[in-house]
């Protein structure tokens, strides 16, 4: 679980500084990949369908779903993570001093 929150942090980092900010393409991608590995921490078979397929959609909705369930049932949880994520975005935009 620690490596989920772990992840599931950067992923609302990535959040709140493309909020922001644009966010460059290695950024871009980086987010991308912990987005994948939250949805596979809700639907470990997520993946092995081919992209962009009827099958890979379905397991698209099914990991999110459940992403947002959690995100429901730990929702002060949640709260506290975005809120520090958020925090950090607006620090890493001030000037250097």
């Amino acid at each position: 679980m620690t490596e989920f929150l772990t992840v599931l942090a950067f992923t609302y980092l990535c959040n709140s500084t493309a909020e922001l900010r644009v966010v460059s393409y290695d950024e871009a991608s980086d987010c991308t990949f912990a987005y994948e590995q939250v949805k596979r921490h809700f639907h470990p078979e997520f993946g092995i369908a081919p992209a962009g397929t009827r099958h890979r959609q379905e397991q698209n909705i099914v990991a999110y779903l459940a992403f947002k369930q959690w995100e429901k049932d730990n929702a002060e949880f949640v709260t506290g993570m975005k809120t520090e994520a958020a925090r950090l975005a607006r620090e890493a935009m001030l000037p250097n001093r």
